[in-house]
């Protein structure tokens, strides 16, 4: 059979490479669970060496392998957990009990009568009707099953409601229900199913013609409008993992986060809807990782005559095919310190380029080769412990830019950085942590003089959820007071130089816009914030309890001041979660 496809080849070339040898579970950790919050908090305490903790998702084992480091400094008095994460440090050992087992003996169990299972279950399970054993699996999934060959099979459904409401009467609703598979039909070879299906309804119509533009928060792909005053899509994380010692390979769709930004990354955030990608790891020891991403992106838009209407008389749009290369090497030489490197490229109309798929190439230098039609953009990160509860980041991203002309107001210089600082504390057996974090985009950064290019996936940023031209001040402080409650407040400054619609109706372009990019003729001058000013201050409250194992509620109380439109008011929002992590985003909002 001839197969004509790239992709698939590639595939199937991975596929039988690593088949040949041994492997190990390698199930990623979806972005946005609740084991990566710890394991930050852990790291930041100084209770686990830093693991090379920005480069998510993250698989089971390695969770699994970074949960019993930590067990094991408990038992030997190396540290002592704040009372309200012991709850959480037994949750998490019990949730990652069939990767646990793969790595320790049987003994390592009874050596730890604090945390067995039997206690953690109970502990885990004191506000729940207990359903059984056949029933409630051992890994807090609703069904579990483990067959003496090693296979295995888990179920779990989920469902997530949330309200949004404003002074300006918008309300809005959005529900989401769907369900978590994981399998294994034969041990080493691993796959998931992550589907739901979303729907949003709006006091307000949705445009017939464009559904998605009173989207709520537009960070996802194709949108069905069903009527005027609702809309669906779905959400999917699918695929297949491999592993084999330091060699993780991963094929299907998820989201990938890269860096320490606490409030969004510059190069990949995993804020956008999922991706459809193969990602090949290699780990040296604990110390040094070597990530190598290849993907297809959505478009939303056609920039083509591309149209063509179908005998039964439907018109039909060709989108061409964008794709996206990404490259990241991360590093730890001290216990206290980690260090990114990444470049990343995003091309389209040209077909797959092999030359992007190397994996131990210059991207930037291949884009170059290629006559610099495409997107190449680079960048690098930095992760410190101060001390104990203390840490620093930071993240630079080189999008375009002229050493000659660096400190200029010159458009080509498109930069953007992150810096934040957070400090964490038990008190009285609780954890305090409270922060300040600052973004900022130039002009122009993510777009592209062929609009084709901009670093987008469908309608959002690949990076930072915010538009060029802009920067945001994050200040929070919040507190885990007991193993089930949260709380915390936040407050937020953002500034935006946005472009001008003159009197004529032509557009000054001042870089404020991701789908505009700089047009020839045009001013080579971009003064950061430059243009329609539009700042916007917002401060809310949250609170979030787990109600039930895995059931969460939460409740968010803000207030919004948009200065330059002489526009203020309160907004609320009130959610539930099953077996979904939380939501709140919308605090964040400055796109």
């Amino acid at each position: 059979m001839l197969i004509r496809n790239n992709g698939i080849k590639l595939l199937l070339i991975f596929v039988v490479l690593l088949g040949l040898v041994k492997v190990s579970m390698a199930l990623p950790v979806a972005i946005g669970e609740r084991v990566y919050l710890y394991l930050e908090k852990a790291a930041a305490m100084g209770y686990i060496e830093t693991p090379l903790l920005w480069d998510m998702p993250w698989d089971c084992e390695e969770v699994a392998q970074t949960l019993i480091n930590l067990e094991n400094r408990r038992r030997a008095g190396e540290i002592e957990l704040p009372a309200t994460l012991v709850r959480e440090h037994a949750y998490q050992l019990l949730r990652y009990r069939r990767e646990i087992d793969s790595i320790v003996a049987g003994d390592w169990w009874e050596e730890c009568p604090g945390y067995s299972p039997r206690i953690a279950k109970a502990v885990n399970r004191q506000h729940i009707i207990d359903f059984g054993e056949p029933f409630w699996g051992v890994d807090g999934t609703v069904l579990s099953v483990d067959y003496d060959n090693g296979s295995w099979f888990s179920f779990d459904p989920a469902y997530h409601f949330r309200y949004d409401g404003t002074s300006s009467d918008r309300n809005v609703l959005r529900r989401a229900w769907g369900v978590d598979v994981a399998g294994s039909p034969y041990p080493g070879f691993e796959a998931f199913v992550q589907w739901f299906d979303v729907a949003e309804w709006d006091n307000e119509q949705y445009p017939s013609w464009d559904g998605r533009y009173r989207i709520f928060d537009d960070r996802i792909g194709y949108v069905s409008t069903k009527s005027e005053d609702r809309i669906e899509h779905e959400e999917l994380r699918a695929g297949i993992t491999l592993r084999r010692k330091g060699l993780n390979f991963f094929f299907g769709r998820d989201r990938v986060r890269w860096g320490p930004g606490r409030h969004g990354n510059l190069m990949l955030s995993g804020e956008a809807t999922t991706i459809p990608h193969g990602r090949l790891r290699f780990d040296i020891g604990m110390d040094i990782r070597y990530t190598m991403l290849a993907g297809q992106l959505g478009v939303l838009n056609s920039f083509s005559d591309s149209v063509y209407t179908a005998p039964t008389n439907r018109v039909r749009r060709l989108l061409p095919e964008k794709f996206i290369t990404a490259h990241r090497l991360s590093f730890s030489p001290l216990d206290n310190l980690q260090i990114g490197l990444q470049e990343v490229v995003v091309y389209a109309e040209h077909g797959l380029k092999f030359h992007y798929l190397n994996p131990v190439t210059v991207l930037f230098t291949e884009e170059h080769e290629a006559g610099d039609q495409d997107n190449a953009m680079m960048g690098g990160d930095i992760w410190v412990r101060l001390k104990p509860g203390w840490t620093a980041w930071g993240e630079l991203l080189l999008d375009d830019f002229q050493f000659g002309k660096i400190g200029t107001d010159y458009y080509g210089n498109k930069l953007a950085w992150i810096s934040g600082t957070e400090y964490n504390v038990p008190l009285a057996g609780s954890l305090l942590e409270s922060g300040i974090e600052y973004a900022r985009l130039r002009p122009f950064v993510y777009t592209h003089f062929f609009p084709i290019n901009t670093y987008q996936h469908w309608t959002a940023p690949l990076g930072l959820q915010l538009q060029p031209n802009s920067d945001r001040t994050t200040g929070w402080v919040s507190m885990w007071t007991n193993p089930y409650l949260r709380f915390g407040l936040e407050g937020n400054l953002l500034r935006h130089g946005d472009n001008v619609t003159l009197a004529d109706s032509s557009l000054l372009n001042t870089g404020g816009d991701i789908e505009k990019g700089h047009v020839i003729g045009e001013n080579e001058a971009a003064p950061f914030l430059d243009g329609n000013r539009d700042d916007i201050m917002q401060f809310h409250g949250w609170v979030e309890y787990e109600i039930l194992e895995d059931f969460y509620l939460a409740v968010m109380v803000g207030y919004e001041n948009y200065v330059d439109r002489d526009q203020q008011g309160m907004r609320i929002a009130a959610g539930v979660a099953w077996n979904r992590p939380l939501d709140r985003r919308w605090s964040l909002r400055g796109r």
